[in-house]
């Protein structure tokens, strides 16, 4: 009866320590597959952030693409534009040598018509003696019996006759010169405008045939340029050459102003598309960090392994006690251009959403951060830039500050 009642003891001691071993084992068991979703969880998103990463990196590639190949398009278009302005520059030099050296020598010709013409004191006298020469013939004319033979000239008459002619004809081939020389100018004007960039040729040309129309009309007239003559067709055909060239001028002082804008334009696209395609690269996601997402995924994945194989399995009191054990904060990964950290603190260490901590190296402040997104063992912190005084490094400290 005695040794009943000790094995009966002994069985209930053995049954409730059976209980508590099966309670602790159904309660690691429990722990595990939590723990095991969990990292499941955070296992898929990791791989949407990923896959995310990897999208957008395609896209700004292909954003790279187009802008790259529009500023090449550009720049072939500014490059093909200088070559032009190169070869205009060669031809308007060439061609205003021209109109100088024609300018010059009607100047000369000018110089050696004024200086053959007679003075006009003279010419007056001239006419003055031909028309009492005139009044005579007529009057000798009137006088003569039908049938008579008309009176002989003098020689001095006829020798004044004959150089008044001489006059007449000098004045009248000079004249001609003068007018050619303004039709080939002119021609040479309407060859220039052309080209748009060619305003100071074409000033130029319009200065000359100004130069000689002035000339032309400043010049003393053998016939004391009346007012008939002033009026002839061929000064009004000259003066209206002359309105037309200022019209052309002003066409052309037009179109250079045209090309200069859009030359100007072609420059600030150009700036533009450049500061976009330096703003792309910039915004693109380095390697650097898909590798650390990569690691990290390798991580989990290793960490999945171990709890599906039972080696991480601990009671329930041992766990909290590790998840809950006191870390120093500290960066350990720093997002492209100092925008985000990643802190080695998470919920399981106190952490929360819009935390404010100041990141040190040594006694050195460097910045302070703003916890945006918490996880169970890290965080991620974004970086205020106004609080920026340096570049952020893996192992930089962080102080929580509230």
């Amino acid at each position: 009866m005695k040794w009943s009642t000790y094995a009966l003891i002994a069985l209930a001691i053995a049954t409730a320590f059976l209980g508590v071993t099966l309670w602790r084992a159904e309660q690691a068991r429990q722990t595990g597959q939590t723990q095991l979703a969990h990292a499941r969880r955070q296992l898929d998103q990791l791989e949407a952030n990923l896959r995310a990463a990897r999208q957008g990196q395609a896209d700004e590639h292909q954003r790279l693409l187009g802008l790259d190949s529009e500023l090449g398009e550009t720049k072939t278009q500014l490059t093909a534009a200088e070559s032009r302005v190169v070869m205009l520059a060669r031809d308007l030099a060439a061609a205003q040598a021209k109109p100088a050296a024609e300018l010059e020598a009607s100047k000369r010709e000018l110089a050696t018509l004024r200086g053959s013409w007679l003075p006009p004191d003279k010419i007056a006298a001239y006419e003055a003696k031909v028309a009492d020469l005139q009044r005579e013939l007529a009057t000798r004319s009137a006088a003569a019996p039908a049938g008579a033979t008309s009176t002989p000239v003098s020689p001095a008459i006829e020798q004044e006759r004959l150089a008044w002619q001489k006059a007449l004809a000098s004045h009248d081939a000079t004249e001609q010169a003068l007018r050619t020389q303004i039709d080939s100018l002119t021609k040479d004007l309407a060859n220039a405008q052309a080209a748009d960039d060619r305003s100071i040729q074409l000033a130029a040309a319009a200065e000359t045939i100004a130069t000689l129309r002035r000339q032309l009309a400043q010049t003393p007239s053998p016939l004391s340029a009346s007012a008939d003559e002033k009026n002839s067709p061929r000064v009004a055909a000259a003066t209206a050459r002359g309105d037309a060239l200022a019209q052309q001028l002003n066409d052309a002082q037009h179109a250079l102003a045209t090309a200069s804008e859009q030359a100007r334009a072609s420059t600030a696209q150009i700036a533009t598309l450049t500061r976009d395609l330096e703003a792309a690269r910039a915004a693109v996601i380095p390697p650097a960090t898909i590798t650390h997402y990569q690691e990290m995924i390798a991580a989990l994945e290793q960490q999945l392994a171990k709890i599906q194989g039972g080696r991480t399995l601990l009671p329930g009191g041992a766990a909290a006690a590790f998840t809950s054990a006191p870390r120093s904060p500290s960066v350990v990964n720093v997002g492209p251009q100092n925008a985000f950290v990643v802190l080695n603190i998470g919920s399981a260490h106190g952490a929360h959403q819009n935390q404010t901590l100041t990141i040190c190296r040594g006694t050195e402040i460097l910045a302070q951060v703003q916890i945006s997104e918490v996880r169970e063992h890290f965080s991620i912190a974004q970086v205020q830039p106004d609080s920026l005084r340096g570049t952020l490094q893996k192992g930089d400290t962080a102080l929580i500050a509230n």
